[in-house]
């Protein structure tokens, strides 16, 4: 209920209507009940290393993160997608192909290395790989 909005300490003020369909990454997922719902949730908490390194680089972007792990993304940052080269000038970019592509989810490798600033200190974080983006997102708490 938190995801939605609704009050976990009062769960009765708000319900679900079911079949919920939700589009992620360019794949429609249909919840049906209250379970399909709390497993699709705790995807989303899911272990890195369970993700592909664009997912957590870009997702793991600015507000939403722990402020000692929060980041900016040093743009252009560009990948290979099946084959051909990508470049993007925007989280936006990177979110409309996600959306329209559902190759992006797996097809997509980052080109390395790519780049963020730390919102706190300004520090240049510069990640080699997959395994490194994990590793801090891991360890930066």
């Amino acid at each position: 209920m938190p995801a939605i909005g609704g009050n976990p300490m009062q769960p009765d003020s708000a319900s679900l209507v079911y079949p919920i369909v939700i589009e992620q990454f360019g794949q429609t997922i249909t919840l049906n009940d209250d379970l399909d719902v709390c497993n699709f949730y705790s995807t989303l908490d899911e272990n890195c290393s369970n993700k592909p390194g664009h997912i957590q680089f870009f997702f793991n972007e600015g507000a939403g993160t722990v402020l000692t792990c929060a980041y900016f993304v040093n743009y252009p940052v560009q990948g290979t997608l099946n084959g051909t080269n990508v470049v993007f000038q925007s989280l936006s970019d990177y979110t409309t192909l996600l959306e329209t592509d559902p190759s992006v989810y797996n097809g997509l490798s980052l080109t390395f290395p790519v780049s963020a600033e730390k919102f706190q200190s300004g520090q240049t974080l510069i990640f080699n790989s997959d395994a490194d983006i994990c590793q801090f997102l891991t360890t930066c708490n």
